[in-house]
């Protein structure tokens, strides 16, 4: 059961139309989710602006109120019950209430070197911290590096007792212009992390349409593209899959009319026989013999400035980009190569074609047309030194 999933899933992978999905499904998503991340981060900063905006503001009102000489001698639980500790508390609680902060706390290190708590203004009595206890979690290495640094820190959000907060820790300063203390403040964010989530949760959600929608369109993009039916007629020989002779008129009129001729050259191409393969032989197997000859003219360019075309029923025509001569002689080298080897590796339909060519030439044409023209009558000088010679056999067999 399982290796039959797995031969269809492989099936499926190589399809080209199912690649063309995937790819569009990871671009989709991968967008989807560089804007997620990129807009998340830019709101990120703005709340946390906002935020350290107001612990600014609270902690400049209560650094006026702190005695260093008073609060520093907090060091044990019975200190709670002095009138010094309580009125101290009372005031940050006032400020806690009026400013809608979720905490406020005081700390200082220890000789230990070691974060412990000044003052908690917690009115649980299971999360309140009594003076002189040791501070845990990622709170306390803030609260060092406040010291150390002896400025404010940039705030954060932490995951506390209470959910997420974000918590900002300023030093204060002494007589001596060292840190005696830190302040932290908090405000409650669980509610901005909750809608983030939902947030992010509705992005998943957008993501998974956006990746279903371009399932379903880039198959239907993919099967009018590539099935013939739905080619573009007007420009593709259902045939060959070359371009056809409207596309051939479409460039050849930018050609003449952009400026630049001297830049391009032509190979004209007849197929010989055909007539006869199709009188003698029946029209599908004359088919055949162009779509032969067509693999053999795209198999030997060699230069993506290279167009070949089907203007005819048995013509084809090739503009080359900045081409020289040489590029010219190689191309047809090309053909008479891959024509000796289709035939040495085919059926019994024998490829055989006359060609002609020019380049651009400004004292002999007056335009593209004359270009044309003259590898025109060098192809059909060809084809009549081909049956010229195929007469001469025929005698010579008779």
């Amino acid at each position: 059961m399982f290796r039959r999933f797995t031969d269809a899933l492989k099936k499926q992978m190589m399809k080209v139309s199912f690649q063309v999905a995937l790819f569009s499904c990871v671009l989709i998503a991968a967008s989807c989710i560089f804007i997620f991340v990129i807009t998340r981060a830019a709101f990120m900063n703005v709340i946390e602006s906002s935020y350290r905006a107001k612990t600014d503001i609270i902690f400049d009102m209560i650094e006026s109120h702190l005695d260093p000489d008073v609060y520093n001698g907090f060091s044990s639980e019975w200190d709670i019950q002095t009138e010094a500790y309580n009125s101290m508390r009372n005031y940050l609680n006032m400020v806690k209430e009026n400013y809608s902060v979720d905490n406020i706390f005081l700390a200082k290190l220890n000789e230990k070197k070691v974060p412990v708590y000044i003052m908690d203004v917690e009115k649980s009595y299971e999360k309140f911290h009594i003076p002189n206890s040791e501070m845990t979690g990622s709170i306390a290495g803030e609260v060092i590096k406040a010291f150390t640094l002896h400025r404010p820190r940039k705030g954060a959000f932490y995951i506390t007792e209470n959910g997420w907060e974000y918590i900002n820790v300023y030093p204060i300063q002494g007589a001596k212009s060292n840190a005696e203390a830190v302040a932290c403040i908090g405000i409650n964010a669980q509610t901005l992390f909750n809608h983030t989530w939902l947030i992010m949760i509705l992005v998943a959600v957008l993501i998974i349409f956006c990746v279903i929608l371009a399932i379903v369109f880039s198959n239907k993009a993919f099967k009018k593209i590539s099935n013939p039916f739905y080619q573009d007629a007007s420009n593709t020989d259902s045939l060959t899959g070359l371009k056809n002779k409207n596309s051939f008129s479409v460039d050849f009129h930018n050609i003449e009319n952009q400026g630049h001729q001297e830049r391009y050259s032509i190979v004209m191409v007849d197929l010989n026989g055909l007539k006869t393969i199709n009188d003698t032989r029946g029209h599908h197997i004359g088919d055949k013999y162009i779509q032969d000859s067509a693999a053999v003219l795209k198999e030997s360019i060699f230069n993506r400035n290279h167009v070949v075309y089907r203007v005819g029923g048995d013509e084809f025509a090739i503009i080359m980009q900045d081409a020289s001569y040489n590029d010219i002689d190689k191309l047809v080298l090309n053909i008479q190569e891959n024509t000796k080897k289709a035939n040495e590796t085919g059926g019994s339909i024998k490829i055989s074609m006359s060609v002609g060519y020019a380049m651009f030439e400004k004292s002999v044409d007056r335009n593209f047309s004359g270009t044309m023209q003259r590898a025109d009558t060098m192809m059909y000088n060809v084809k009549r030194e081909y049956y010229k010679k195929k007469l001469k056999e025929q005698h010579h067999e008779v």
